[in-house]
């Protein structure tokens, strides 16, 4: 889930099953490359597919 002090509530469009998690779209951006750059200067970004209001995507 995320959200703000708004009181504003979303929730990522994802499941979990026992110990299994399924996202229904995460995605990982590299902005750097990855075989040229240390893993410490690595600069990505996440983004994740919310619910709708039902709380299904």
């Amino acid at each position: 889930m995320s959200g703000d002090d708004s009181g504003d509530r979303r929730w990522w469009d994802r499941r979990t099953s026992g110990q299994r998690e399924e996202w229904n779209c995460r995605l990982e951006l590299f902005h750097t490359n990855p075989l040229d750059v240390p893993l410490d200067e690595w600069v990505t970004e996440l983004a994740f597919r919310l619910a709708d209001e039902t709380g299904t995507g």
